[in-house]
Order: structure tokens, then C-alpha cells, then sequence
């Protein structure tokens, strides 16, 4: 699928929103609550792995794009 400049900019930044919201789902909601120690470092790793994708996901879109 082709997408244009302009499609391609909302889509990077639809998915950097989304890498924002795993790293506040796996980072950061933890310290509200009282997970055991295995959640958190669950919680962790799996928003850690989420944000990076998303955000690659999201720069790979961006490239070759002048804002």
C-alpha cells in the first residue's frame, strides 16, 4: 500500500501516540497500584518492548519526511 506524505505523518504520529501509551501502561501505572515483584518487571519489560516498537515503527514511517 502507497501512502501519501500526508497520510504516512498522521500514521507516525498515531503510532508514536501509541508507544506512549505503552510506556505509560507498562511503566508507569504500576507505581498506582501493588503489584508483585514479577508484575512489575513484566510490566516493564513488555512496555519497554512495545514502546521501542512502536516508536521504530513510528521514525521508519517519518523517514525521508521533512516536517
Amino acid at each position: 500500500m502507497k501512502l501519501a506524505q500526508g497520510q504516512r505523518k498522521q500514521l507516525a504520529e498515531i503510532l508514536g501516540n501509541i508507544a506512549s501509551a505503552w510506556f505509560i501502561a507498562g511503566i508507569i501505572s504500576p507505581l498506582f497500584s501493588k503489584p508483585t515483584l514479577t508484575d512489575v518487571i513484566t510490566y516493564a519489560l513488555l512496555g519497554i518492548l512495545m514502546t521501542g516498537f512502536f516508536t521504530y515503527a513510528s521514525l521508519s514511517l517519518m523517514k525521508g519526511i521533512r516536517i
